[in-house]
């Protein structure tokens, strides 16, 4: 696999229930799951806003290792994609990213887009572009028909499809 840079999306297609929900709201897509990368000393991170991998504390964002985050019993396959910015704003996104981490802020169970103070995976990506001064224009949501009335989402296959991203890596996850 190339030699990942910051601002790069690892895209996953999780195994638990939750990203199952995901898929059945996105039919069609690939994977449920995306956070950034971050290089730091030499060592790929990925950061990541995501319910229940906390144990019992708080859904704070997460930092974690390209395996721990690609580790088979949260993955049955991924792919790497990266933006056609320049380098310095793949950089400048990935440091807010990073900021967001070290911030401590939540995961975003509301799922909206119009507040900063909590965040859902594909939320981090589209911020984190957006404090490095790229936007990511004419991204299409996703609409679910809900018992409660209708929701407009923005989920990780929303994000490949739009251009600026380009597939670099894509790999069926088998057991160790």
């Amino acid at each position: 696999m190339e030699e990942l840079c910051d601002g790069d999306l690892v895209f996953r297609r999780g195994r638990s229930p939750e990203s199952h929900a995901v898929l059945i709201g996105s039919p069609g897509n690939a994977f449920s799951h995306v956070g950034m990368v971050v290089r730091e000393q030499g060592q790929a991170w990925v950061i990541h806003a995501v319910p229940g991998e906390n144990g019992n504390g708080p859904d704070f964002i997460r930092r974690e290792s390209l395996a721990e985050f690609l580790a088979f019993k949260k993955a049955s396959r991924f792919a790497v994609y990266r933006a056609d910015f320049p380098d310095s704003i793949r950089t400048r996104a990935a440091d807010a990213a990073l900021s967001f981490f070290r911030e401590q802020r939540l995961f975003d169970n509301r799922y909206d887009l119009e507040t900063d103070d909590r965040l859902y995976c594909t939320e981090l990506v589209l911020k984190a572009f957006g404090q490095a001064n790229a936007a990511l224009t004419g991204l299409g949501m996703t609409e679910l028909d809900l018992v409660f009335g209708k929701i407009s989402l923005l989920f990780p296959g929303n994000l490949i499809e739009n251009p600026h991203f380009h597939l670099i890596a894509l790999q069926l996850n088998s057991e160790p």
